[in-house]
């Protein structure tokens, strides 16, 4: 009797084993480039970290790609051009956007179908304080949201008021899907 039922266990542990995973989850309705809608927007569009005036979402099975082209204050001396890479497992992603005051850590989550890139400022100079950033990506059709709350934790951890008060709610941005050809 032992052995038949080893044996009926082994032969499910087959079975489980020559089934396909699960397919990977890549978004499509998010992929492709989207144009900030600047009208239909309610976030403040001169607000640090610059936000993008238009945005290229790509996925593959494990990561998440942001290819940002940033709206830009005249003065502003870091680059247009920003690419956010997370990961979807949850692993922090460390970039240095040309600055020796900040790291950066870019973090992925999945919330109630939104995508979320959470971005974590650390100060090099005291690592217990620090901004965070954190976009909630929203799809209808070819309309993109984006909502982003801004945050400053001090020690020993308390999220602190924001000075300029409407920072402490969020801001949305509008972004509409680009109808223009890639170039050959």
């Amino acid at each position: 009797m032992l052995a038949g039922a080893l044996a009926a266990f082994a032969s499910l542990d087959d079975a489980a084993a020559q089934r396909s995973p699960n397919p990977p989850r890549t978004f499509p309705q998010f992929a492709g480039t989207w144009v900030l809608d600047e009208q239909a927007s309610t976030g403040t569009l001169t607000m640090a970290p610059r936000i993008p005036r238009s945005l290229t979402i790509t996925a593959m099975p494990e990561a998440l790609t942001l290819t940002e082209r940033l709206r830009l204050r005249p003065g502003d001396n870091i680059s247009e051009l920003q690419v956010r890479t997370v990961r979807f497992d949850g692993t922090p992603a460390v970039r240095d956007r040309d600055s020796t005051a900040y790291e950066y850590q870019d973090v992925f989550l999945l919330v109630a179908d939104m995508l979320v890139v959470s971005t974590k400022s650390i100060r090099r100079r005291d690592r217990n304080v620090f901004d965070l950033a954190t976009d909630a990506f929203a799809v209808d059709g070819d309309v993109l949201t984006m909502h982003r709350q801004l945050s400053h934790v001090e020690p020993p951890g308390h999220i602190a008021t924001m000075g300029f008060a409407p920072n402490n709610f969020k801001h949305t941005y509008i972004y509409r899907r680009s109808t223009a050809q890639p170039a050959r």
